[in-house]
């Protein structure tokens, strides 16, 4: 397809055939079309989305690529050229489109709110979230989409607008460790940060061990530790650290699991040693946790 000078949002829902609810220029997607084709978009409207499975490849205006799987937050804006290479058949996720003639309709003050926000000071097009981060948003795009679905057309004019502006102030906060500090970094950390958050929101659980993550990025441990350390002032552990937590933590409050089984799905080597880990960065006990939630 030839690269065209923009779609307007209308053009996108009838090319892309996508399930869709609507208010002027305000809608939210929870799937992405089965067929697929590869083009080129220039969007004059702003989108953010999480991807909850499948695949989605864009080639940005530099020509470089970008792959957004489970775990990914994407960010599309205007002036910005993009290609979707690949979308995979049954990709699914939770995304927000809107335009600026929308954003101008708040209060000035709002705006301006809007305008500091991630939509635009975020650089990357596409971010690998840590696990803790991912769950965050997951839940938060599944409460603000489920209150969209009970507003009649009446209260839609006067609610709708607060339930986006809920969406995102708290998306802003979920990523400021993202955006603030991967200012001072250069495109090449930038992009080490992004493939190790996500591949450790893939494989936290089967590999705790930093060196795994150093040779699928083919790198060496201290590289990988310098990195994380200038750039989000923390380190590769503790980010592995923080997404098994928040994995056992979830366990612990919403599954029936014993803290046994739990132990075993996180593959500690005992009861002893989970409750160990549990309590060294909580200060209770796995026990006490669940009776105390």
């Amino acid at each position: 397809m030839n690269k065209k000078k923009g779609y307007s949002i209308q053009e996108v829902i009838e090319y892309r055939k996508l399930n869709w609810f609507h208010s002027n220029d305000f809608i939210y997607l929870k799937e992405v079309p089965i067929n697929f084709e590869s083009f080129w978009i220039q969007p004059e409207y702003c989108c953010f989305a999480i991807i909850h499975s499948g695949k989605v490849v864009i080639e940005n205006e530099t020509g470089g690529l970008e792959t957004a799987e489970k775990g990914s937050f994407i960010l599309f804006k205007p002036s910005s050229t993009y290609k979707i290479l690949e979308i995979l058949p049954g990709t699914t996720g939770a995304g927000i489109l809107f335009n600026r003639n929308f954003l101008v309709s708040f209060s000035e003050d709002v705006f301006y709110l809007l305008h500091n926000s991630f939509i635009n000071t975020l650089s990357a097009h596409v971010i690998g979230l840590q696990a803790a981060d991912y769950s965050k948003l997951t839940v938060l795009f599944a409460q603000v989409f489920e209150l969209l679905t009970t507003l009649t057309p009446h209260q839609w004019n006067y609610s709708a607008k607060g339930l986006f502006l809920t969406l995102v102030n708290e998306t802003d906060g979920i990523l400021q460790h993202y955006k603030s500090n991967r200012l001072f970094a250069n495109a090449e950390e930038q992009q080490l940060i992004s493939s190790f958050l996500h591949l450790s929101s893939v494989h936290f659980i089967q590999h705790r061990e930093v060196a795994f993550y150093a040779g699928k990025l083919h790198i060496s441990v201290g590289h990988l530790h310098r990195t994380i350390k200038k750039v989000l002032n923390t380190t590769p552990i503790n980010i592995l650290h923080k997404s098994v937590l928040q994995e056992a933590k979830q366990l612990l409050a919403f599954s029936n699991k014993n803290i046994s089984e739990i132990a075993d799905m996180l593959q500690f080597g005992s009861v002893h040693s989970f409750s160990k880990f549990f309590k060294k960065h909580t200060g209770v006990s796995p026990s006490h946790y669940v009776n105390a939630d």
